[in-house]
């Protein structure tokens, strides 16, 4: 069966214009990588994570793990706010009767943070953090 020409050229059509959407420029931000160390009351944090968030309050919020006083992960650029967050068993388990934790690091460092960085996107990015528990 032979299909009419205004058919074929419009199915044509349709497949050309779907391939011209693949592998175009990507939406994704640019990530560049961001390390340090972080002690806490002078000793390097065995274990926590350290959360970066644009000041301006616009594009993603950027995470990583601290494993023996050091980190690295990606980031976007720009001016972040730094939360470093730290958690340990408490002494008493939770009402329910499983277990409990309890943050090793101050507020000042995490919900009502007080550190800032700046990301670079064209230089090395090495921002230590030195916290206490007081």
């Amino acid at each position: 069966m032979k299909l009419p020409h205004c058919f074929s050229t419009s199915i044509l059509a349709g497949c050309l214009l779907l391939l011209s959407g693949c592998g175009g420029v990507s939406d994704a931000p640019t990530l560049v990588v961001v390390k340090g160390k972080v002690t806490l009351d002078g000793q390097p944090l065995e274990t926590g994570n350290v959360l970066f968030v644009p000041i301006d309050g616009k594009g993603r919020a950027d995470a990583g793990p601290v494993v023996k006083g050091e980190y690295e992960l990606k980031c976007t650029a720009g001016e972040k706010r730094v939360e470093i967050t730290s958690q340990v068993e408490a002494d008493k388990p939770a009402a329910d009767g499983l277990p409990d934790y309890k943050s090793r690091i101050p507020a000042k460092y995490n919900r009502a943070t007080t550190l800032t960085a700046t990301v670079k996107s064209s230089a090395e990015n090495t921002i230590d953090f030195a916290v206490t528990s007081k």
